[in-house]
């Protein structure tokens, strides 16, 4: 599914799409849009604006022989940016209301015989937000004061949409829409359908083996007992396989293949050994011996920890710093934001480029910025392979945000699509819960959190302890969690208790830092923080 058209809701334009990709890119290749968004100031035109304020609708026709011998038909929508309804045949399958999430719909009962039409019609996702927040029951700061000289648009904390999509003080706002990811039509075999498959490898400590888990989403038209097998390159293990008793519907078959310490080699950051992967392969076998699916991927063995306990017995101050395999990791690293406003120009082999340029400048490690998007696949295969660390953060950013269930449930569904896609990848060492907006609460850089800090604060916990924190670590233990950067240090891990509030004589003691200077050089390293770890750096050079 790759050539789509989307005319406006007045059929004044058609232009073929590319899916994945976004309305902007297509009308620009069809030469609708003329000029180059990115040059001079172009983006504050009324032409790239009105953009936005159209309702987009995405088109595509289909054949299909026949039906009958499909028990299950889903849609899956890997990435739908971001106020969309999905329509096939003219019956409503299903609605996104969020970017960073995977959309699976059920398609069976709308499918026919012969030509299939599907349609994704975009709403305008900057006047969902300030419809949103016109209807809360209280302001809920997002610092529009600083993006409204940028020509941004307000109210970006109420949609689960990139958020410097809305304009950031290095980008301008365009908040486009599109299918920015794959989208695919599965269809069963044999009564039985995969939505998903994934995979996390941890160490057990007690038992001293290595666990390779592997969870696999399925879909059945009865009751059936699977075979699951998983296989390694390079790493001799008798049998890895387990007999499944699957439930009719939807059920989660799950196989776990332990290894001694011995049978593998270790995954390392850069400069400190080889980042070694193993090529694993999963297969979901029949009764009767017959392949159903199989899932191919690369795992890593490393263990990680966050370490922030006292340097000094008895002194203030404790330290921030990684430990990977036993070993504290030195990190040198910088901030990765999106490369550019629109995803699909951004593409693997510039990411390479990029990523290769940070090991030639001796660098270990990147932070995944909250106020960006989740990447691709390929960016987090190309750091496995490359050695370097990330920190991924969760895409919040200089914001509060609503804390009603709707937009709970909406992110608790979020971190758990994204966990199971990244849990995977060795590289990743760190989630953090947001950018910032700790900070936002603490400092009071909106005056309605200094005249009331309590609601917010309470928010606060909801947000990111009770909804983020909470289905992370019903997914994910082999990582360690911060709720924000830059933080204020732990108190302690059990309770979970945050500092929060840091004296003048604490300040670079606890915690992490972001540092920005825009007065002097920034190569003058007098100016620059003591602190135990600098996780946001911006300077003049």
């Amino acid at each position: 599914m790759t050539i789509w058209s989307h005319p406006q809701k007045e059929k004044s334009v058609q232009v073929s799409a590319i899916v994945p990709g976004q309305a902007h890119l297509d009308l620009i290749r069809a030469k609708i849009l003329n000029e180059d968004p990115y040059y001079g100031t172009n983006y504050v035109k009324n032409s790239v604006r009105k953009i936005i304020e159209t309702r987009w609708i995405f088109e595509k026709k289909f054949f299909l022989k026949k039906i009958i011998s499909y028990a299950f038909a889903l849609l899956d929508c890997e990435g739908l940016d971001t106020i969309a309804t999905v329509i096939l045949n003219g019956k409503t399958i299903g609605a996104s209301d969020n970017q960073f999430r995977r959309f699976i719909f059920d398609a069976t009962s709308a499918l026919q015989a012969g030509t299939n039409t599907i349609q994704i019609q975009f709403e305008n996702a900057v006047k969902q937000a300030k419809d949103m927040a016109d209807n809360y029951p209280y302001y809920v700061p997002d610092m529009f004061n600083m993006s409204a000289a940028q020509h941004g648009f307000p109210h970006r904390n109420f949609v689960r949409k990139e958020q410097c999509s809305f304009s950031w003080d290095w980008g301008p706002a365009f908040a486009p829409c599109g299918i920015w990811r794959p989208i695919s039509l599965k269809l069963d075999k044999d009564g039985v359908l995969v939505k998903r498959w994934y995979v996390n490898t941890h160490f057990d400590h007690i038992q001293g083996l290595w666990e390779v888990k592997v969870s696999i989403e399925i879909i059945s038209i009865n009751e059936r007992k699977l075979r699951i097998g998983v296989q390694f390159d390079d790493i001799k293990v008798s049998s890895s396989e387990t007999t499944v008793s699957v439930k009719a519907r939807e059920f989660v078959a799950q196989h776990s293949t332990r290894l001694e310490q011995s049978m593998v080699k270790r995954w390392w950051p850069r400069g400190y050994g080889d980042p070694k992967l193993y090529k694993m392969k999963a297969s979901l076998i029949d009764e009767d011996g017959t392949s159903i699916a199989t899932y191919n991927s690369r795992c890593g063995f490393r263990t990680c920890e966050l370490v922030q306990e006292p340097i000094v017995k008895g002194r203030a101050g404790d330290a921030f710093k990684f430990r990977i395999n036993g070993c504290d990791i030195f990190a040198k690293g910088a901030n990765w934001i999106p490369g550019h406003v629109f995803d699909q120009l951004m593409t693997t082999d510039k990411k390479r480029s990029l990523l290769e340029g940070c090991v030639a400048a001796n660098m270990n490690m990147i932070r995944i910025w909250g106020g960006g998007r989740y990447e691709t696949d390929q960016f987090y295969e190309l750091c496995d392979e490359l050695g370097i660390m990330v920190w991924q953060e969760f895409m919040f950013a200089c914001a509060l945000y609503p804390t009603g269930q709707s937009f709970l449930d909406n992110v608790k569904h979020e971190t758990s699509d994204q966990v199971k896609r990244l849990m995977i990848h060795p590289s990743i060492i760190l989630w953090s819960g947001n950018n910032e907006n700790q900070e936002f609460l603490v400092k009071g850089w909106d005056e309605v959190t200094l005249r009331n800090p309590y609601i917010f604060t309470v928010d606060y916990h909801k947000l990111y302890i009770e909804t983020i924190m909470s289905t992370l670590c019903s997914l994910d233990t082999s990582r360690p969690y911060t709720t924000t950067s830059p933080s204020a240090g732990l108190i302690s891990c059990s309770p979970y208790t945050e500092r929060y509030v840091l004296s003048d004589l604490e300040r670079g003691l606890y915690g992490d830092v972001h540092f920005y200077d825009y007065k002097h050089n920034g190569l003058h390293i007098e100016y620059y923080p003591n602190a135990r770890f600098v996780s946001g750096n911006a300077c003049i050079y």
